[in-house]
């Protein structure tokens, strides 16, 4: 919840359910720290291909359950026109 309000994404959560709506802003480069959580590091790099400026601090935390992580995901984004 913490990235995706770092973002620019509207995050409300409860004991529970969490609420989370578009980013309705932009609020620059922003840096998003997964703690080691390649889940967390691995769903911040899909937002980042929609979202400007995000970079992702220790991006290797990915290795321990998808070492070519990075090399795939920049094979689908490959030729592609930024809209």
């Amino acid at each position: 919840a913490r990235s995706l309000a770092k973002v620019g994404c509207g995050v409300a959560s409860s004991d529970t359910d969490i609420r989370i709506s578009p980013m309705v802003s932009n609020n620059g480069p922003t840096a998003i720290d997964p703690i080691d959580d390649h889940r967390i590091a691995m769903a911040m790099a899909v937002l980042g291909t929609k979202r400007k400026g995000v970079s992702i601090v220790n991006p290797n935390c990915v290795t321990k359950s998808y070492p070519s992580f990075w090399t795939d995901l920049r094979k689908v984004f490959e030729g592609r026109d930024e809209a």
